[in-house]
């Protein structure tokens, strides 16, 4: 099990653990920082991440930007395969 796995199950047991865990997370790789990402679930193989629907993610269409799609979608496949790794 990965350090990122376990730090996760550690602060995932405290109020707002999940929260903490994300905020350190973007003080360990800043460029996610931007999207604000709330990581729900970390387990071997499986990631789970949430943005919310806020105006600094979304484009003058009033749609998500596809950067911010790309991003958290870089962050999620990235703690996925971290987690993976023996």
């Amino acid at each position: 099990m990965s350090s990122t796995t376990n730090l996760y199950k550690r602060f995932s047991k405290f109020p707002f653990g999940k929260s903490l865990f994300s905020r350190a997370l973007t003080f360990r790789a800043p460029y996610f920082a931007s999207i604000r990402p709330l990581i729900t679930e970390l387990q071997s193989g499986k990631c789970r991440t949430r943005i919310k629907d806020r105006r600094g993610v979304r484009n003058h269409m009033g749609t998500v930007n596809a950067g911010a799609m790309c991003t958290l979608c870089e962050l999620t496949a990235g703690l996925a395969v971290d987690a993976s790794l023996p």
